[in-house]
């Protein structure tokens, strides 16, 4: 995503080109975030089946309030730093999480039974396909 970024950047110079590189800029960067909610949702809800509602609620809220927040930033923002600084912005964002992504590792040791439980509830049985059989 941090290419999109870097297409829209080359947006400032306005005229054909400029449009020509947000309209690609846009599409990839809506191919990426696609490719991220697919991709995260996965992991999400393999590691923590039994807890697929809480977790959905979580990493849709968290999301709506990043985008959030970029729009509010953006709306500081472009007004007095105008399209390049937004261009940098989304791309210094980009690159932060790239770095923080490379330095955080999933937690091991914390099960789902161990979460739901730290939450006060039983964990709860399995639903859906049997590990053992293949069958409902």
């Amino acid at each position: 995503m941090t290419a999109s970024w870097m297409l829209m950047l080359v947006a400032a110079n306005g005229a054909v080109l400029g449009l020509i590189a947000v309209v690609i800029g846009v599409t990839v960067l809506d191919i990426g975030m696609q490719a991220q909610h697919i991709t995260n949702q996965s992991v999400l809800l393999s590691a923590y089946p039994n807890l697929a509602g809480r977790v959905t609620t979580v990493y849709m809220g968290s999301n709506v309030l990043a985008g959030a927040c970029g729009s509010a930033l953006a709306t500081h923002l472009f007004p007095i730093a105008g399209w390049p600084a937004l261009s940098i912005t989304g791309l210094v964002c980009g690159l932060l999480a790239l770095l923080v992504l490379r330095g955080s590792h999933p937690a091991e040791s914390a099960s789902q039974d161990d979460l739901g439980q730290a939450a006060g509830h039983e964990a709860a049985p399995a639903v859906g396909l049997n590990h053992t059989t293949g069958a409902r």
